[in-house]
């Protein structure tokens, strides 16, 4: 199977994001300000990521009828999670120590490897990918880069103490 190439492109607060193939505009997600609620868009499809939990999080993946399609359980403390999405398990965990690449893994191997950057873009490479998929491993890495600037900023209020 041949290996595709797409971008992505944040808005400058990190509440918009752009999924492309080329130059051609394949989804949309939407975070909501002080919501756990993400919206995405892909054609005539609407699916909502709802994240709960405080210390255990978790992230309902719900189409537009209400129908839970996936799962994401994160690892307690970790850059890891699990995602099942159509019955179907992945593993999600970064492949650098700066957070900058991830990798989205099934068991027949890499399902997504994605290149991000601190000025709100990246790029995802993937065998037949769905977008979904897609989106997924985009919003996973919108999910751990915010918990990581939370994260720093604790502990720089607890060093300031």
């Amino acid at each position: 199977m041949r290996q595709e190439t797409y971008s992505w492109k944040n808005n400058i607060w990190g509440t918009r994001i752009n999924l492309y193939q080329d130059k051609t505009l394949l989804g949309k997600m939407k975070n909501f300000t002080f919501k756990p609620t993400s919206e995405v868009i892909l054609g005539d499809e609407k699916y909502h990521f709802e994240t709960k939990g405080l210390f255990e999080q978790y992230t309902r993946i719900v189409d537009k009828e209400g129908r839970i399609v996936g799962d994401i359980d994160y690892g307690a403390w970790s850059n890891k999670a699990t995602v099942q999405l159509f019955d179907k398990k992945y593993f999600w965990k970064a492949d650098d120590w700066m957070r900058l690449r991830w990798r989205l893994v099934d068991d027949k191997g890499v399902a997504l490897d994605i290149q991000s950057s601190y000025a709100g873009k990246g790029e995802i490479r993937s065998e037949g990918g769905s977008e979904l998929l897609l989106m997924t491993g985009i919003f996973l890495q919108n999910y751990f880069m915010s918990y990581g600037s939370v994260m720093l900023m604790l502990l720089l209020v607890l060093l300031c103490v």
